[in-house]
Order: structure tokens, then sequence, then C-alpha cells
């Protein structure tokens, strides 16, 4: 039990620095790629993708009052360790499919900028992370 929390630690970390190195040393200083600063609520930002990205959250928590309601109905079973990973590896596949949504607004608005680059290396980062669960969930548990 212990083995998988330091498994996961070490490796988040690992997947963490990488991000890190990709996205300031590689792409901000070496490609001269400036980083987006477009937030849900910005002005710049058309309203489609802020109607789409709310969907999305809408969808994240509809999925987790589901969850929430088949652990009440099934009392019998125990699904607290199999709940606990799965609201973890959702919230992370969510973060991923954001930052991929996040992506394909900045690569359809301002296709010469490159900026997309960066939402592409969060959106591996948390599918990477996502996975990095699963396994020490399946191996360690």
């Amino acid at each position: 039990m212990h083995t998988a929390f330091i498994v996961l630690i070490i490796g988040a970390l690992a997947i963490l620095v990488g991000f890190i190195i990709v996205t300031e040393y590689i792409f901000k200083r070496k490609w001269n790629i400036p980083r987006s600063k477009i937030s849900i609520f910005s002005v710049e930002r058309k309203l489609v993708y802020t109607a789409i990205e709310i969907g999305l959250f809408g969808l994240l928590i509809l999925i987790f009052i589901i969850m929430t309601f088949f652990v009440l109905i099934t009392e019998s079973v125990d699904l607290s360790p199999f709940l606990s990973l799965l609201s973890s590896v959702m919230f992370t596949l969510f973060s991923a499919v954001l930052s991929t949504f996040r992506a394909f607004e900045e690569w359809k608005e301002n296709k010469s900028q490159r900026r997309y680059y960066h939402d592409i290396a969060a959106a591996a980062t948390f599918i990477s992370i996502a996975t990095l669960m699963g396994l020490t969930h399946i191996i360690y548990l």
C-alpha cells in the first residue's frame, strides 16, 4: 500500500517536471511561444467556446452525481476505494478534455501564434497522470 503511494508521487513528480521542462524551456524560451492567458470568462473569448466549456463542466458535475447515486444504491458492496480512484481519474480526464478543447480553440482562432502547444502539453500531462493513477491502482492495490 505504501509502495503504491511512493510510486504515484514519484511518477507524478516526474511527469510534472517533464511538463515544466517542455513548456518553460522548449516552448517558451527556445521557440518563443507565449502562454495563452484565456480564462473561462475572458472578454476576448467567443461566447460559443464559453458555453461549451460551461457545458463540459455541467457534464462533469452530472457524472459525479450519477456516481454518488450509484454508490448510495449499492450499499451492500464497498465501492469506496474504487469510487475515490474513479473520481480522481474522471477529474483528471476532464482537465485533459478541457485542455484539448482550449487547444482546439487556440488553433482555430490564432493558428499562427502556436499558443495551442501549451494546451496540448497540458492535456498530455493530465492523461499521463490519469494513466499513472489507474496503473498504480491496478498493480499495487
